[in-house]
């Protein structure tokens, strides 16, 4: 736990010398720090419907209910990248593989520059880690959990998907446009969620993988929840029954949609390369 001048200082000595943009009828609030005045126009992208759809979509999602303590991000310009970034936060960021990260002990939200995101797409992918987190009062879902919801809003809210009734749905239809993957790119998904190899970890070469294979994952799930309403709400249904572990996620799941692990696993990969399950087109 960090201390109690390390949680407090970090942002308002930012706030100082450096905009933000915060939503109205929100807790979150956007800061750029040493930003150029186009990456401050990219941040501006950032619009007010994002939060709120976001909001309430990871609201429906877990089955939260009350009001949200405030969260923040905070978007550090090119030219300062993470040297302006404390220490103690600047560790929980892999310079090389990652574009930004939630930091539970600051209730904030790191986001970098990239080439190959959008800013808008890195902030709404922090923010729904965060808001999955605060909602759930830091529940301990496996990393491959939480980043396939943190994807699959990413994908939902900034492709601009009217789709708003069927929680599966959007999941699947976001899956659409992406590349069926190839076989040898796609592990178990046991592996992904007790990750034995220790992938997960800040500064593996895997960890693209890792998070692109979640959030296929999540789109698996969405797809067999058409079937069992149960893994509609995963976060919801995980927190209601306290499961707790990553052994105990995965024998949820498959007791969740009927399947013995060889079918489950049979379907997941069959999914992810080809778009069928069980021979049904998707």
């Amino acid at each position: 736990m960090k201390s109690w001048l390390q949680r407090v200082c970090l942002v308002p000595r930012i706030r100082i010398r450096n905009r933000v943009r915060r939503f109205r009828c929100s807790p979150v609030a956007v800061y750029a720090v040493g930003c150029s005045p186009e990456e401050s126009d990219q941040i501006r992208t950032v619009v007010q419907s994002d939060v709120h759809r976001l909001i309430a979509r990871i609201k429906a999602y877990t089955d939260a209910a009350g009001n949200i303590r405030p969260l923040r991000v905070l978007c550090f310009g090119r030219s300062v990248g993470l040297n302006a970034v404390p220490s103690y936060a600047a560790r929980h960021v892999d310079r090389n593989r990652a574009s930004g990260v939630w930091i539970r002990e600051l209730r904030a939200a790191i986001a970098l520059f990239s080439d190959s995101l959008s800013i808008r797409q890195i902030v709404t992918h922090e923010l729904a880690h965060g808001l999955l987190d605060v909602m759930t009062d830091g529940f301990p879902y496996p990393m491959a959990i939480q980043e396939g919801v943190a994807c699959a809003m990413q994908n939902i809210v900034c492709a601009g998907n009217p789709r708003e009734d069927a929680q599966s749905g959007d999941e699947v239809s976001a899956v659409r446009s992406e590349r069926y993957l190839d076989g040898d790119y796609c592990m178990s998904a046991k592996e992904l969620l007790l990750d034995p190899r220790g992938y997960w970890t800040c500064g593996s070469e895997q960890l693209p993988r890792m998070t692109f294979l979640s959030f296929w994952l999540n789109a698996y799930l969405a797809r067999l929840s058409r079937a069992q309403p149960v893994l509609r709400k995963l976060p919801a249904s995980l927190r209601a029954d306290n499961v707790r572990t990553r052994e105990g996620v995965y024998r949820w799941l498959l007791e969740a949609s009927a399947m013995t692990e060889e079918e489950f696993e049979r379907g997941f990969r069959g999914f992810c390369t080809t778009g069928e399950i069980d021979g049904q087109p998707e």
